[in-house]
């Protein structure tokens, strides 16, 4: 991937294809983690509640704002596969001209 890319042992533009590639598929690993211990620690909240409202009022919005923020990362993947096929573009891969 990245000997692709040099010539002669020296990076070119185009390396900034697999650059981003990475960049992208580590946020996208970093979203998961973050969502998931949203949803743990919602559920350990929700669990140990017992009769405190309050409680109970925050786990609710730890789920709610997973919810959402799983739904606005979904909901704009979907929105850019919808553009590629009426547009006819690709969207979701970073690539430089030649």
């Amino acid at each position: 991937m990245w000997a692709d890319c040099m010539i002669d042992g020296v990076p070119t533009i185009s390396c900034l294809e697999p650059l981003f590639e990475n960049i992208l598929a580590a946020l996208g690993g970093i979203v998961f983690l973050i969502l998931f211990a949203m949803f743990v620690s919602a559920s350990f909240n929700w669990l140990t509640a017992g009769d405190n409202a309050e409680k109970l009022k925050k786990a609710r919005a730890t789920f709610v704002s997973a919810i959402v923020g799983m739904l606005v990362i979904a909901s704009a993947y979907l929105v850019l596969k919808i553009l590629e096929s009426i547009l006819g573009l690709n969207l979701t891969q970073f690539s430089l001209p030649k």
